[in-house]
């Protein structure tokens, strides 16, 4: 054990860990059967990672940044094809909503 890490921090870690992965094992059959699968292993790997002491808020924070630039952009560029390549002026067929008389 390293010297600048004394027991309870270490054992600290070790339960975070331990809980996480049990946590997150949980969760992987709830992915099939009815229950908060997705959530489980979330709040598991996060759990973990803050025993490694990695920083998972950050990589979230990074990740939602990017996948709303990816949508934000793809939704403006399907926004403009939807405008301009539908081809519809607005106007009925010709002889639409006439009845005979």
């Amino acid at each position: 054990m390293k010297d600048d890490m004394s027991r309870r921090e270490f054992s600290r870690r070790l339960v975070k860990i331990a809980g996480g992965s049990l946590v997150a094992l949980v969760g992987v059959p709830l992915l099939i059967l009815p229950g908060p699968g997705v959530a489980l292993i979330l709040v598991g790997a996060g759990l973990v990672g803050e025993g490694l002491g990695l920083d998972v808020r950050g990589f979230l924070k990074r990740a939602v940044q990017r996948l709303d630039k990816e949508l934000g952009d793809s939704g403006k560029a399907s926004a403009r094809r939807g405008k301009a390549g539908s081809g519809r002026t607005g106007r009925h067929a010709p002889g639409a909503g006439r009845t005979a008389a």
